[in-house]
């Protein structure tokens, strides 16, 4: 069981670099961006960057998931080779359809989310980073699949750093630095994509499977729309606030989701990647059901955690983050939006339930529910409360989701929580956190100390409340025991 955990925490830490790269180089290079770009600039960047990843779930059309399931039954390597080429083909038409699209209505688009046909060619960059993406997507499953961690990883790492390179030229010397970024942030997945490319040719066997295609392509479109409906989920927030209120208030907010995105791409994202590749692996192990059950319970003991020192020290670190005093607005909505990425690392397992059932119509459906219901809030609670509005939306509807998997998935793959767990969790976490933004301490480096001692007390809060079980806590003990004595051989 330990080893899995481990096995499970490497693949998460290699893989998750993967479609996070572009935002961390975003994310670092923030400072810069609060200097050279105003707080309604930088609402223009926001919706963009959202806009290409609404695009994305459309283009790669969830063929990642379906290449992992069907290669996990494909007992012949040959065939996983020709269903690799299969699923390439497939994503590469879509791809070709949808940048016709683009090209076609790319000033109409512009219009419709920015309210200027300004931004059209800002729009065609969209599209093109949408199309590369997809594209890499398929030679990333197959180093996944063949366990080439380091190419991977040298892979991503490499084109993210040229990426951060441009995006500093653009903001020193461009006089059109929104378009430049995204400039930047087209030619990362390019390279990637001609870097891998040898390799994945060099894979392939280059016959189409017709009978596989049908096949994936049933269990993908709902999963597509899922996909797509998930997106909405996660961004339409940013039109429908920048509809309500102005630039200025999505640019806050942005950042505010950007900040406590750390847990997305830190946890939740490399988790996600990680997790299915070993569920595959352990279904049909005698200890497969505990090791899901305890990779729910301290999956989200990490990312509570986690939320919990961030939403602690959002205030003093965008201080810090954010050069420009106008961004420092956006830290109070970070707990809040903070609890949608702890609600969302709960998903990650649950939704494996229907992709082993093959019922991702459920998981379509319970997007479908959760996406309408927080179009309804945003629009009940923008106006009267602003961006902390959208981010209250964004919880209910996250939580939605989460409860729909608890009461669907037991008809199918029942992977089983520890809720009473997942709630102390939660509660413990709110109860810590709260005390900070309803009072004023004055003093800064004595409320630098309390929320030190709040984020440290957190797992003997949960200890007193009997959270670890008997084996749990002499592994523990056992940890601290191994790394002592090797610190005291130092």
């Amino acid at each position: 069981m330990l080893s899995d955990i481990k096995n499970t925490v490497r693949q998460s830490a290699v893989y998750g670099l993967s479609r996070i790269s572009l935002k961390l180089a975003g994310f670092i290079l923030f400072p810069l961006y609060s200097l050279y770009l105003s707080v309604d600039q930088y609402g223009v960047v926001v919706r963009a960057e959202i806009f290409w990843q609404i695009i994305n779930s459309f283009v790669l059309f969830a063929f990642e998931t379906a290449l992992m399931r069907w290669a996990a039954n494909t007992g012949s390597e040959d065939e996983r080779r020709k269903l690799s080429f299969t699923v390439f083909a497939i994503v590469a038409l879509i791809n070709v359809l949808f940048m016709t699209v683009g090209l076609m209505f790319s000033s109409p688009i512009s219009e419709l989310l920015f309210d200027s046909a300004g931004y059209s060619s800002l729009v065609l960059i969209c599209f093109g980073i949408s199309f590369a993406e997809s594209l890499i997507g398929i030679p990333l499953v197959i180093l996944r699949m063949r366990e080439k961690a380091g190419s991977y990883l040298a892979v991503v790492v490499s084109s993210t750093v040229i990426s951060m390179a441009i995006q500093l030229y653009v903001l020193f010397y461009s006089e059109d630095k929104i378009t430049g970024i995204f400039v930047s942030k087209l030619v990362a997945p390019v390279m990637m994509l001609a870097v891998l490319s040898p390799m994945m040719i060099g894979y392939f066997r280059f016959r189409f499977d017709r009978i596989a295609g049908r096949e994936v392509m049933a269990f993908a479109f709902p999963l597509m729309l899922a996909s797509f409906v998930s997106m909405m989920l996660s961004g339409q927030d940013r039109f429908i606030l920048g509809y309500l209120s102005d630039s200025r208030e999505v640019g806050l907010y942005g950042l505010g989701y950007n900040i406590s995105g750390v847990l997305n791409f830190l946890i939740v994202a490399p988790f996600a990647m990680a997790f299915p590749v070993i569920f595959w692996k352990k279904i049909s192990e005698e200890n497969g059901p505990r090791f899901f059950t305890k990779s729910v319970t301290y999956g989200q003991f990490i990312i509570t955690w986690a939320a919990l020192a961030l939403s602690l020290y959002a205030p003093h670190f965008i201080k810090v983050f954010a050069l420009n005093p106008d961004y420092w607005a956006a830290a109070p909505v970070v707990p809040i939006l903070a609890l949608t990425f702890v609600l969302t690392n709960m998903q990650v397992t649950g939704h494996m339930s229907f992709y082993h059932s093959k019922k991702t119509n459920i998981v379509l459906l319970m997007y479908v529910i959760a996406t309408a219901a927080n179009v309804a809030l945003n629009y009940l609670l923008i106006p009267a409360m602003q961006m902390y509005g959208s981010a209250i939306a964004k919880v209910i509807s996250y939580l939605i989701c989460v409860v729909l998997i608890y009461v669907l998935s037991p008809r199918y793959y029942f992977i089983r929580w520890e809720l009473n767990k997942l709630i102390l969790m939660t509660i413990v976490a709110a109860v810590l956190t709260a005390p900070f933004y309803l009072f004023d301490i004055g003093n800064i480096w004595l409320e630098l100390m309390l929320k030190t001692l709040a984020l440290a007390s957190f797992p003997f809060i949960l200890f007193a409340f009997r959270f670890y079980e008997e084996i749990e806590i002499t592994s523990i003990k056992g940890f601290f025991l191994k790394y002592s004595r090797k610190l005291r051989r130092i």
